[in-house]
């Protein structure tokens, strides 16, 4: 039984990335942005790095999250290499 819901796991897995993939369109902005969350950079170091604002960094950054339908900078990261939109 547990090797069963594994392999439904992963088909669940490979549609939801099918999906994402297929839907989720980050601009080249949020792309820069989410590298460099998934390089651990805090939202203060992009904005310095950028040159833009704090707050102008948050937005970027929740835009991410509700394209890659995530809650959190560790899962946006990991969702966004997956995708293959972070190096």
């Amino acid at each position: 039984i547990h090797w069963a819901c594994q392999i439904g796991h992963l088909a669940y897995c490979g549609v939801l990335a099918r999906k994402l993939t297929q839907e989720t369109h980050l601009s080249a902005r949020e792309k820069e942005i989410l590298g460099r969350v998934a390089r651990g950079h805090t939202n203060g170091e992009i904005a310095d790095q950028l040159h833009i604002s704090r707050n102008t960094v948050e937005t970027y950054i929740r835009r991410c999250f509700d394209k890659l339908e995530v809650t959190d900078r560790v899962s946006a990261a990991l969702r966004g290499m997956a995708l293959g939109m972070v190096d």
